[in-house]
């Protein structure tokens, strides 16, 4: 967030300044020592859940101040300067931006954590030309709240980045607005506002329907509602429509007071009601956005006593380094965690630290390089020098990050949590095709034994936690002398029913289980193994579960029922085609815990470090209303088969997520390669009992 004050004199944040005398709005500072508190609370884990919308916050001052100051100028001279106006950007911001690109990237090499070293270069480079918010789409990590983008040092730089997108373009469509009625300025106010309104209409039409998934289009997800201009550009047209229509704004103490503690009320509200599960932005970012408007609104004519706490020189203080703070908290909350990741309370202190570096870069760059006066030709170098650094820094970073990553104990590390074979060939993404010659494992050539029955082999399918066993279900199917095929998708398990995720139908899930279905029944393979994390889908509350009936289940017993029918469902289909069938109860799933969030120097220093364990209570009781229920599914069918990976990966308590030097997870929720094959044994004997 851009913490960005009216150009001109220096900010007035006394107590006897008053909103009527001056531009410069201590109260406005404040609200911005709202906004970036809110976000850091949020990002230091502190019980704020909403504390994401301070962003919002952040955007609506923007608009607002940014509008007043162009507005004043079109005013005063009827005309609107941009190249002064891009260059006063500049120097506000550019050279901050730059020191902090620039120390991240290079501390990330050792300190960021190992799976979050190419998207922290590339975060960078992007956020060096102000696109760091399109670079994070094309990820394709889940979005904001996903834990593999908690994991990059630079995530925070998204909202930056569609700030200096609003620059860029909100003044030229101010220009056009005012030369379309240059020959009757006293139009021109209105011209604005209707030029605003408009632009702020679409883009919240867009930005609820994307949210709500009206649009049908793979590319237009809600991440892309989340951090691009064209879905967020109405929450600054809410600030800018206010600088329009301030001189007509209800005056009055009587006014101010009650306007300033409902918007103060929204903004609280939102930040303590919504949590990552929030269907955000849509609907719910009007609640800020229009909140922190009130609370702007409130102090236009009259200072209420709302406006005098947030324009006291505690507030006006952090307000003024928001900026900074803003810059620096989210990087040194990414880097204590890495480096302590069960140190209790530990992100608080990262976040009250992170005001060094803050103040430092407020105090001695971003201070001077704004007093100092500077003419057109050296600005535009100073700024062309801030986004070339950071671009040569993590060009010449690429290099070094190969160097570390193959020395031994970075590439060991590497190479036990490397992707599975599935992921590699592809053969996890789009609709099922189970003649696909790439998701095959034929059976070698040489082999000692073959299949008799001439049809397909065995067949892997389901979600990510099927995928997981793709090397050991392929060697133990050759074993049989038969060939192995997979076919997974993430978060989709092969099972007759609706997820719902996070309030969302994901109705291609639906498509990709009911046409998996299909083509087994009609490729009648030997023997199908239905796996999927079965314990998230009814445990996690960000689920739900339907059927075609339109019967919902949202509690975990209610949500093992739909789940045992739907289950039912599927195996009967596969039986009545003579079909074998084998369920695969989930593995054990650690808490707060991912080997690839370690950072670099404590792989070096002692790979160990990076493990974790858990009593083996624990981890059962998290399974097993899951295991309960495929236990159930078995005994309604005669032949069915379950393999229960459990024992071999705890065979002692604690369960530990390394063993003989060796990860047995790939992080939290999937084993490694090398833990799978641990079950050789298990899948021989499932496959075997199936065919029995």
């Amino acid at each position: 967030m851009t913490a960005v004050a009216a150009e001109g004199a220096p900010l007035d944040t006394s107590a006897s300044a008053q909103p009527s005398a001056s531009h410069h709005r201590a109260d406005i500072q404040g609200l911005r020592a709202v906004a970036v508190l809110l976000v850091v609370l949020y990002h230091a884990s502190a019980p704020v859940p909403g504390g994401y919308v301070g962003v919002d916050v952040f955007f609506v001052v923007s608009g607002y101040v940014i509008t007043g100051m162009l507005t004043r100028e079109l005013s005063g001279t009827g005309r609107l300067a941009l190249g002064s106006f891009y260059l006063r950007r500049s120097r506000r911001l550019l050279p901050a931006l730059a020191t902090m690109l620039t120390i991240v990237l290079v501390a990330s090499v050792f300190l960021a954590p190992l799976g979050a070293q190419s998207r922290t270069l590339g975060t960078g480079v992007a956020a060096s030309v102000f696109v760091a918010n399109l670079y994070l789409i094309t990820l394709g990590k889940g979005g904001y709240f996903h834990t593999a983008a908690q994991t990059n040092p630079l995530l925070h730089t998204w909202s930056l980045s569609l700030e200096e997108q609003f620059y860029l373009f909100f003044p030229a469509l101010l220009l056009v607005a005012a030369l379309a009625v240059r020959r009757r300025p006293g139009l021109r106010r209105r011209a604005l506002a209707l030029t605003v309104g408009a632009v702020s209409i679409v883009s919240f039409g867009l930005c609820w329907a994307i949210t709500n998934q009206r649009i049908p289009s793979d590319r237009l997800t809600t991440e892309f509602a989340f951090y691009t201009a064209p879905t967020r550009a109405w929450q600054f047209g809410v600030g800018a429509l206010l600088a329009l229509v301030a001189a007509r704004w209800p005056k009055g103490r009587a006014v101010a007071e009650v306007v300033f503690w409902l918007g103060l009320a929204l903004v609280a509200w939102a930040a303590i009601a919504y949590d990552d599960a929030t269907r955000f932005p849509g609907m719910a970012a009007v609640v800020p956005t229009l909140g922190a408007a009130l609370v702007i609104a409130a102090g236009v004519h009259a200072r209420s006593r709302g406006s005098a706490l947030l324009g006291s020189r505690p507030m006006t203080w952090i307000g003024d380094r928001s900026y900074s703070w803003y810059l620096w908290h989210w990087p040194v909350i990414v880097f204590a965690r890495s480096l302590w990741p069960r140190a209790g309370g530990l992100l608080a202190v990262a976040a009250v630290v992170s005001i060094v570096p803050a103040y430092a870069s407020y105090r001695w760059l971003e201070q001077p390089i704004r007093q100092r006066k500077a003419d057109a030709a050296r600005t535009a170098r100073l700024a062309l020098t801030c986004i070339a650094v950071p671009i040569l820094t993590a060009a010449v970073l690429v290099h070094v990050d190969h160097t570390v990553e193959r020395s031994g104990a970075v590439a060991s590390f590497q190479h036990q949590v490397r992707l599975h074979a599935d992921t590699v060939r592809g053969c996890d993404q789009g609709m099922p095709d189970i003649t696909d010659p790439e998701c095959t494992w034929p059976l070698p050539t040489d082999a000692a034994h073959r299949s008799t029955t001439g049809r397909m082999g065995n067949v892997l399918v389901g979600d990510s936690n099927a995928g997981q066993f793709t090397e050991v279900f392929a060697a133990a199917s050759h074993r049989q002398g038969r060939d192995a095929t997979v076919r997974t998708r993430n978060v989709c398990p092969v099972v007759d029913v609706v997820i719902v995720s996070h309030g969302f139908v994901d109705k291609a899930c639906k498509q990709f289980a009911s046409d998996m279905i299909d083509q087994l029944v009609a490729a009648r393979p030997d023997a199908v193994m239905l796996a999927a994390a079965t314990d998230g889908y009814l445990n996690g509350p960000e689920f739900e579960l339907r059927d075609d009936a339109g019967h919902r289940a949202t509690t975990p017993a209610q949500k093992s029922l739909l789940w045992e029918q739907g289950t039912n469902r599927v195996v009967e289909r596969l039986q009545a085609a003579g079909i074998d069938v084998v369920l695969v109860d989930p593995i054990a799933k650690w808490v707060d815990w991912n080997p690839q969030d370690c950072a670099v120097v404590r792989i070096l220093a002692d790979e160990g470090s990076c493990s974790t364990s858990d009593s083996v209570a624990a981890l059962q009781h998290r399974r097993a209303l899951a295991v309960a229920t495929d236990a159930k599914v078995a005994a309604a069918h005669p032949g069915v088969a379950v393999l229960d990976p459990f024992p071999d990966l705890c065979p002692g308590d604690p369960c530990d997520a390394r063993r003989d030097g060796r990860l047995w997870w790939r992080d939290s929720n999937h084993v490694s390669v090398e833990g799978a094959a641990a079950l050789a044994d298990r899948f021989d004997r499932a496959l075997a009992r199936a065919s029995g």
